[in-house]
């Protein structure tokens, strides 16, 4: 971690996202809550960099960008439109796609993840192609998380505390 990225550690997304609008290119590194991206960041413990978006995003970028209820999520991106003005994305682990997203509420992308120590390099064609084909991959998928919202049923019914074996 550079000493950008420390003094930045402490601001708001919405902070960050004014210095990148005023020119500024420091990546900026948090911890993620939510699980609409699992299994490739798993909610509150994997640590994500997050670099300012250059133009617009590719097919399988993650990008972070702010609902228009004020939520921030990290989704990848599944289309863009002809004329570069929204994006839809889609969740790894949601059902749905979400409505289109304007550009120019998208704050930027995430290129790194950092997981046990290990970096995974999330700004590669093959990872972007890696996970449109997990997006794309149908009964399998849909077994996948159905199977993880039984779990966390039987998880949260039987009040089960540690969940580290999973």
């Amino acid at each position: 971690m550079t000493g950008m990225e420390k003094e930045y550690s402490r601001i708001s997304l919405d902070e960050w996202h004014e210095k990148v609008k005023a020119g500024d290119t420091t990546p900026i590194t948090s911890t993620l809550t939510g699980s609409s991206m699992y299994p490739l960041i798993r909610n509150g413990r994997d640590r994500v960099t997050i670099e300012p978006l250059n133009g617009m995003p590719q097919r399988g970028d993650i990008v972070l960008f702010k609902r228009p209820d004020g939520i921030f999520s990290c989704h990848r991106v599944i289309e863009t439109d002809s004329e570069g003005a929204t994006i839809r994305t889609f969740g790894d682990n949601c059902r749905m796609p979400d409505d289109p997203v304007p550009l120019s509420l998208v704050y930027g992308k995430v290129t790194k993840v950092l997981r046990d120590g290990v970096v995974i390099n999330t700004d590669t064609d093959a990872e972007r192609q890696k996970g449109l084909r997990w997006l794309n991959s149908g009964i399998k998928r849909k077994t996948v998380l159905f199977l993880r919202r039984v779990h966390n049923f039987v998880i949260k019914t039987l009040k089960i505390k540690n969940t580290d074996y999973l």
